[in-house]
């Protein structure tokens, strides 16, 4: 039944900016590979008081260690791409919003 805009209930509501949304999107799936990084670094018990302890634990748990260097990757990577979609918002375009976010996730993802 159509409302008072004459639009119908059931019709799919359309974000105005598809870059905030698939930033978005990117931003989720980061922080999920974040929990993956940590997880995995934890089980593998890498941090260890010496050097050769620390290796020792990685050649105990060599998949784990993996994991986690493959999941930090592709933090940084998403970190990277999420900024570089934010940068392409409406709102950042016509200044009506600080470009300094989108510039933090860049720059956090370069040096994830």
């Amino acid at each position: 039944m159509p409302d008072a805009t004459g639009s119908s209930a059931s019709a799919p509501v359309q974000s105005p900016d598809r870059a905030a949304r698939r930033a978005g999107v990117l931003l989720l799936l980061a922080a999920m590979f974040t929990v993956v990084m940590v997880y995995a670094r934890v089980a593998a018990d890498a941090d260890q008081p010496t050097l050769r302890q620390s290796l020792q634990a990685v050649s105990e748990y060599p998949l784990m260690y993996v994991t986690s260097g493959i999941a930090r990757l592709l933090s940084g990577m998403l970190f990277l791409a999420a900024g570089w979609l934010l940068l392409q918002t409406w709102i950042i375009r016509e200044r009506r919003a600080t470009p300094l976010v989108p510039y933090l996730f860049v720059v956090s993802g370069t040096f994830t």
